[in-house]
């Protein structure tokens, strides 16, 4: 699953204004339902940390962090060694305004995208409260590889607080044990520069 064309997809449309609410000025396409909550962490007490100009991330024990370029942006991938997927990935692309309508945006582009890849069920898009960004909006779903055992999946959207790019971030882990999980506990360092 490529996220990171999802973000690709949802930058194409920067230059149109998006549909809003008059009274509160939120866009048609922003999440609604029970916000999400995510715990920031400090740090996992162990293992190496991934930092570059845009985000530092914690590595967890046993896996590596590798960045390679995404269209515009960065994808950066935490795996284990000799994992067939990334424990964590995260996807950084360039926008102005990267604000909370553009994250409404890419966050439902790929929604849209994933809930049309054939392997994703329950899925489910809901604000997202983090003290680590200044928005979000998380999805929530279970995907089915071929060959593979179901896996519950995170995709977290936000931006930085100077609104110059979006960053999705997700992870993914046998069901039942997302929130338990060492990707998930990375998902939770996360920490954007400006």
């Amino acid at each position: 699953m490529c996220l990171g064309a999802a973000l690709a997809l949802a930058g194409c449309s920067r230059g149109e204004e998006p549909a809003g609410d008059d009274e509160s000025g939120r866009t048609e396409i922003a999440p609604e339902g029970d916000a999400l909550e995510i715990e920031a962490l400090d740090d996992l007490g162990g293992g190496e940390t991934y930092s570059d100009d845009v985000l530092s991330i914690a590595v967890p024990e046993g896996m590596t962090a590798s960045a390679t370029p995404a269209g515009e942006g960065t994808s950066i991938q935490l795996r284990a060694a000799g994992a067939p997927r990334a424990a964590v990935i995260v996807t950084v692309t360039p926008q102005e305004p990267a604000n909370p309508d553009a994250v409404d945006a890419a966050s439902a582009a790929a929604a849209a995208q994933l809930g049309a890849s054939g392997v994703v069920d329950d899925l489910e898009r809901v604000p997202a409260t983090w003290s680590a960004v200044p928005y979000a909006v998380a999805a929530t779903y279970t995907i089915t590889l071929e060959g593979a055992e179901p896996l519950d999946g995170l995709l977290v959207t936000t931006h930085n607080e100077a609104e110059t790019y979006l960053v999705a971030v997700s992870t993914e882990a046998p069901q039942g044990e997302l929130l338990s999980s060492p990707g998930y506990d990375a998902l939770r360092t996360l920490t954007l520069k400006d």
